[in-house]
């Protein structure tokens, strides 16, 4: 009798992320990801040449209280020829 060989995966969830993931678990752009970074809002940690993100900085990033800011769209939609009259 042969028996077949069940293989179980464990999920493991990930302990860092490079920005692309970072960005894509955020539901950020990468460029935004990266502008944190270079703000020093956002913590990376660098082995050899891979900038990785943390998962628990990433969630204490996106976590945080940060004021909110509103967004005016100054004239959106609006064209100039109306702003003249």
């Amino acid at each position: 009798m042969i028996e077949a060989e069940v293989k179980t995966t464990i999920p493991v969830e990930r302990l860092s992320f490079s920005i692309a993931e970072a960005a894509a678990a955020s539901g950020l752009c990468g460029r935004t990801i990266v502008n944190y970074i270079n703000a020093g809002r956002l913590r990376v940690r660098r082995k050899g040449r891979r900038v990785l993100v943390m998962r628990q900085d990433l969630e204490r990033f996106l976590n945080r209280d940060d004021p909110v800011v509103r967004w005016k769209p100054n004239g959106y939609g609006r064209s100039r020829k109306a702003e003249r009259k």
